[in-house]
């Protein structure tokens, strides 16, 4: 009889869990932490489990950007568990810190982890080889960026501009293919005075591509000729005749424009009208 009731308690506090990770009511993790059946002990074990896909509780409150939520699970977890907690990782390999949408869920996660750890978080790529960082970038959420930034020291902030993990893909890629021209140029001001400036421009992603040609496919020519400020004419030579994957320079994909042009579009159109001369000024020579 006793071991049915210690069954049935196990099951409700599991049900209450489940509902406390996909829920927002903080008052279902007030209720389960005053619940004086529960010893430490299995509230403990509830709180740092994971599910089937190895996410715990924080994954799923940054994923939503429930703050409060995940302020009081930080704070009723012991500090001698809380690393656990935060630097959790996913069949996917991300943490907790890759799903945050908000600036204050990116210093929450941060700043509850112990100082000599906070660095290696901000790094952690998932299987993908993608950083907390290049997640931001993708779905454009400028001001989780711009916290990542401003939580990483300057030895951490040099490693992220110049890691391109398996894949190839640094930061300044991951804008180019975001498709969206203010993350673009806030990426490109993080590389001010970076060591790895050059190199990150001339180095191609495992597609073959450099930043060139997500540029020229997007038609923003202004911010292509500011990175071809800051190179040699002979780096200009070899940076604008490559050829990706699949065989493209940036002039076949300007000359491809035209067809992924919306007939309607007059302004898209006009803006085509004026890429093509300003990508034959910047190449230099001819092919």
């Amino acid at each position: 009889m006793g071991a049915a009731k210690s069954t049935q308690n196990d099951e409700e506090l599991h049900q209450r869990t489940i509902e406390l990770a996909y829920g927002e009511d903080t008052d279902l993790w007030t209720n389960l932490e005053s619940d004086r059946s529960i010893t430490a002990t299995k509230r403990l074990h509830y709180l740092i489990c994971n599910d089937e896909f190895s996410w715990n509780h924080l994954h799923t409150t940054a994923q939503f950007n429930q703050l409060a939520l995940a302020d009081l699970i930080i704070k009723s977890v012991d500090i001698s568990y809380r690393e656990r907690v935060v630097f959790c990782v996913n069949n996917n390999g991300r943490t907790p810190l890759h799903y945050c949408s908000s600036s204050e869920m990116v210093e929450l996660l941060v700043t509850s982890l112990p100082p000599h750890v906070r660095q290696n978080y901000l790094l952690h790529p998932d299987i993908d080889a993608c950083t907390a960082a290049h997640c931001a970038i993708s779905l454009n959420r400028h001001d989780t960026l711009s916290s990542i930034w401003s939580l990483s020291n300057d030895t951490t902030r040099e490693q992220l501009l110049s890691y391109r993990g398996v894949c190839e893909v640094s930061l300044l890629m991951e804008a180019g293919h975001c498709g969206n021209r203010e993350t673009v140029c806030l990426v490109l001001n993080l590389y001010t005075d970076s060591d790895c400036w050059e190199e990150t421009i001339m180095s191609a992603s495992g597609r073959g591509e450099t930043i060139r040609h997500p540029l020229v496919a997007h038609q923003w020519m202004e911010e292509l000729a500011e990175i071809l400020k800051t190179l040699t004419l002979e780096q200009r030579r070899r940076l604008l005749s490559l050829k990706n994957f699949w065989g493209y320079s940036p002039y076949q994909l300007a000359l491809m424009a035209p067809h992924q042009i919306s007939p309607n579009s007059q302004s898209d159109r006009r803006t085509y009208v004026t890429m093509w001369p300003s990508l034959q000024r910047l190449k230099i020579t001819d092919p």
